[in-house]
C-alpha cells in the first residue's frame, strides 16, 4: 500500500512537469503598427548647398514597429521619387537597429543626380521606413506610410564609390592610383573600371582608399578570388585593361582590350576596326580618321575586334553604355577621336581638324 502511495504521488508529480511544459509557448510573430516618422515634417522643404556634402540633410526619427513581442528588429530609410509606388527604392540608411538616422546632404544629392534632376530644380520625394525580424523572405516586414520631402539639389557629378589600383605601372603609391568604381543606380560592390599596363608581367593590388592602411587585397592563388593583403596580381601583357571587382563574393575578373572604331561612316565601314592608340598624356585613347557624315552615317567603340565588348551612346549626350546606340556623325571631315575610359562614367569626344 505504502509504495502505491509513493507511485501515485510520482505521477502527480510528473503530471504537473508535464502540464508546466505543455504551458510553454514560443514567441508568436504578428504583423501590427508599422514605424510612424516623427522627424523630418511631411512637407518640409530643404536645399542642399554646393560645398555641403558633409552637412547633415536630416535626422530622421520614428517609432518602433510592432511584430507582436519585443523583437531584434531591423530598419532602413527608403526614398524614392514623389508618385512612383517606391518602385526603385533606396537606402540613404543602411539597416540600423535603432529608431532614428542621420542622413548627409550628400547622400540624398546624389541619389537625386543620378535620378536625373537636375541642379536648383526642386524635386519631391517621398520617404518611408522599412522594419523587418528576421529573414525578409518570410515576409515579415512592415512600411511605414510615407512622408514627403521637397528638395533642391545642387548641380553636381554623382560621386560614385571606387577601388584604387596601385602597381608597378605607377609607383605602388594608391594616392595617385587610376580607380574604378561602383556606377551601379545603387552602390552594391560591384566594381568595373578600366587601367593601362605600360609593361609586360606589371604587378597590382586593389585597395579601398588612397593609402595601405585599410584594406588592400590581392590573390595568393591566382584564382580569380581576391584575399585580404593577399599577393600581387599579374597582369601578362602590356595593354588596357578592363578589370571588375566583386567584392561581395571576392572576385575578380581582368580582361586585355584592344580597342577600335567602326561603323558605316568610316572607311572600312561596318567590316572592320579601325585602332585606336594609348595616349599617355590624356590616358586616353585616340586615333585620327576620315569620317563620312550625313543620313545613316554612324560609328561604334568595339574591343578586340568583337561584339561583345562595346560601347555606345543611347542618349547622345557624350556618356558611354555598354551595348549603347550608334552615335551619329553629321558632317564628313577628318577627326580626331578619342575615348575616355578614365573615368565613372565612359565619354568620348570627336574633334574635327
Amino acid at each position: 500500500m505504502f509504495k502505491q502511495h509513493i507511485l501515485f504521488a510520482f505521477a502527480a508529480i510528473l503530471l504537473c512537469f508535464t502540464a508546466c511544459e505543455e504551458e510553454t509557448f514560443d514567441p508568436v510573430l504578428s504583423l501590427g503598427e508599422a514605424a510612424i516618422i516623427a522627424t523630418p515634417a511631411d512637407g518640409a522643404s530643404i536645399v542642399i548647398a554646393e560645398g555641403t556634402q558633409n552637412d547633415e540633410f536630416a535626422t530622421f526619427t520614428w517609432s518602433a514597429a510592432d511584430f507582436g513581442f519585443p523583437a531584434g528588429t531591423s530598419y532602413s530609410v527608403e526614398m524614392d521619387l514623389a508618385g512612383s509606388s517606391f518602385a526603385a527604392p533606396q537606402n540613404i540608411v543602411p539597416a540600423v537597429n535603432a529608431t532614428e538616422a542621420l542622413v548627409k546632404n550628400g547622400v540624398v544629392n546624389n541619389f537625386l543626380i543620378s535620378r536625373g534632376i537636375a541642379g536648383g530644380v526642386e524635386q519631391a520625394v517621398e520617404v518611408r521606413i522599412k522594419a523587418v525580424v528576421g529573414r525578409e523572405a518570410d515576409g515579415n516586414v512592415l512600411y511605414s506610410s510615407p512622408i514627403t520631402l521637397n528638395v533642391t539639389p545642387f548641380e553636381a557629378e554623382r560621386e560614385y564609390p571606387s577601388l584604387y589600383v596601385p602597381g608597378a605601372h605607377q609607383g605602388w603609391d594608391p594616392e595617385t592610383a587610376p580607380q574604378i568604381y561602383d556606377t551601379s543606380e545603387e552602390p552594391n560592390g560591384i566594381y568595373d573600371g578600366y587601367v593601362y599596363f605600360v609593361d609586360a608581367m606589371n604587378e597590382f593590388k586593389f585597395t579601398d582608399a588612397p593609402n595601405w592602411d585599410n584594406g588592400n587585397f590581392g590573390d595568393d592563388n591566382a584564382d580569380g578570388n581576391i584575399d585580404d593583403g593577399g599577393g600581387n596580381i599579374v597582369a601578362n601583357e602590356a595593354g588596357m585593361y578592363r578589370l571588375g571587382v566583386n567584392i561581395n563574393d571576392k572576385t575578380y575578373t581582368t580582361q586585355l582590350t584592344n580597342w577600335g572604331v567602326i561603323g558605316s561612316a568610316t572607311p572600312t565601314g561596318w567590316d572592320s576596326d579601325t585602332d585606336m592608340v594609348y595616349d599617355a598624356a590624356s590616358g586616353t585613347l585616340k586615333v585620327t580618321l576620315e569620317l563620312t557624315g550625313g543620313a545613316d552615317q554612324f560609328i561604334k567603340f568595339r574591343a578586340n575586334d568583337d561584339w561583345g565588348t562595346n560601347l555606345g551612346d543611347t542618349d547622345a549626350d557624350g556618356k558611354m553604355e555598354y551595348n549603347g546606340a550608334d552615335i551619329a556623325i553629321e558632317e564628313s571631315g577628318n577627326y580626331t577621336i578619342e575615348l575616355i575610359l578614365n573615368q565613372p562614367i565612359y565619354g568620348y569626344t570627336l574633334t574635327k581638324n
